[in-house]
């Protein structure tokens, strides 16, 4: 099995109906993306064989962080279908409770983004 944790994020700053957001810089976000991304990428102990037909499989969760670098949440949105996978992304959020702090808001408020977790599954069943 191949494993690629692939980082698309979410970026959603503040609450619906809140104050204005403050401005944000996209390459900040960028830079502090990347640094999320490594951060739960190094955490992540994938699976090493899992039993499935090959295809790519995406795991979205969604992460709040808050102006400390605190992990509040890190929460699976929508399961892969395998329970070795989904644990071992679980475990990531037992695992990182700290990050770097979100240097790209001004605010106060919980950084929220969705990351990817995706697996490349090749060559047929794996046992």
């Amino acid at each position: 099995m191949r494993a690629i944790l692939g980082l698309s994020c979410v970026i959603v700053l503040g609450c619906a109906g809140s104050a204005p957001r403050p401005a944000v810089n996209s390459a900040a976000i960028g830079r502090y993306g990347h640094t999320l991304h490594d951060r739960f990428y190094e955490a992540w102990q994938q699976p090493v064989s899992v039993a499935i037909p090959p295809r790519t499989i995406s795991v979205p969760v969604d992460v709040t962080i808050d102006s400390a670098g605190r992990v509040l949440k890190f929460r699976i949105v929508k399961s892969s279908g395998n329970e070795r996978i989904d644990s071992s992304i679980a475990a990531v959020g037992k695992t990182v409770r700290n990050v770097a702090p979100p240097a790209a808001t001004t605010s106060q408020k919980p950084f929220k983004l969705r990351i990817y977790f995706e697996l490349d599954i090749t060559g047929g069943h794996r046992g």
